[in-house]
């Protein structure tokens, strides 16, 4: 049987198993719970050419990236991506690392820890700029707002600095919500 719509904007000729949710769409109305498995619910994001310097042996927010969503369902996924121009700076013969960690609890506990690391073989010192990227994915477990955080440390070294060169570097966090 042909699709067909009708003059008052009804669908006709669907069988059954045919669209998902014909409703929803002759009413032009497409819902999240309409969507296929895999399908980005929503995008949030935050992004920041602003420099920071961390020099603390414990984890601090960088707040010019934190990033709030609320999840439509409990148990779509959300996906945290980073992507930051950092530099790992150390002034004397040894090495420097620090770390960058993703929380959606405010530093209780972390989704994601990745950490950069130098060492100066030659005596003087050195800097590492380098992209830093990373993620962290979970089951939303509800549909609760959280604001998802990157956090900083330094471990060794002198410091460690996002967008190290000021306006000249755009550090990005980048929250989806993916229908399960």
């Amino acid at each position: 049987m042909p699709v067909t719509i009708n003059g008052s904007g009804s669908i006709a000729g669907l069988a059954s198993g045919g669209i998902s949710d014909a409703g929803a769409i002759a009413s032009g109305v497409i819902t999240s719970s309409a969507l296929p498995t895999g399908s980005v619910i929503q995008v949030k994001y935050a992004q920041t050419k602003s420099s920071t310097v961390q020099t603390s042996s414990s984890y601090i927010n960088f707040a010019n990236l934190n990033v709030s969503i609320t999840p439509t369902s409990s148990s779509n996924l959300l996906v945290c991506q980073y992507n930051m121009i950092v530099r790992v700076r150390e002034n004397s013969s040894h090495g420097a690392f620090a770390w960058i960690a993703v929380s959606d609890d405010d530093g209780s506990s972390y989704l994601a820890e990745n950490y950069h690391r130098n060492y100066d073989y030659g005596g003087s010192g050195c800097d590492l700029d380098s992209g830093a990227c990373g993620y962290a994915i979970k089951t939303a477990g509800s549909t609760s707002a959280r604001t998802y955080k990157i956090y900083l440390k330094l471990a060794d070294g002198d410091s460690y600095e996002v967008n190290p060169a000021g306006n000249q570097n755009n550090s990005a966090v980048t929250v989806m919500e993916i229908a399960a």
